[in-house]
């Protein structure tokens, strides 16, 4: 599972689902949330997570898809298998997480360490965690 650390900068509700602005580090993400907690509001710091799986990859800047979530980011490594590769990616501020992709995908789009890329996260894929406390 990839997590990042993010704050809800905006959300609106209707009945039990919420669609939910988040912040985290330089980009702006999104999510549609079910039955979020009372205590989660603008400004709550939250972990923003999701499935390694549920990170596309393109190689140009995503903007001709309907996937709201583009995080521009460059390739640390790549681990290819022969079904499935696991690229490790960070963005431009420092944060690291990873995208499962078919091998397949991966040799098409002749992704590499260094390359340029953008993950695109669906906004239903993403989950919310209220971020814990640091004691310390």
């Amino acid at each position: 599972m990839n997590t990042l650390e993010g704050r809800i900068r905006a959300l609106s509700t209707f009945q039990s689902m919420s669609k939910v602005s988040l912040e985290c580090g330089d980009n702006l993400l999104s999510c549609i949330a079910l039955r979020l907690p009372d205590e989660m509001g603008e400004g709550t710091p939250v972990d923003i997570i999701f499935k390694e799986t549920e990170v596309a990859l393109c190689t140009g800047d995503g903007k001709d898809t309907s996937i709201a979530n583009r995080i521009p980011c460059t390739v640390i490594s790549v681990k290819s298998g022969v079904i499935v590769s696991e690229v490790l990616l960070e963005t431009a501020d420092g944060r690291t997480f990873t995208s499962i992709i078919t091998s397949d995908s991966l040799k098409r789009l002749n992704i590499q360490a260094g390359s340029s890329v953008t993950a695109l996260i669906k906004s239903n894929e993403i989950s919310l965690e209220r971020k814990k406390a640091h004691h310390g």
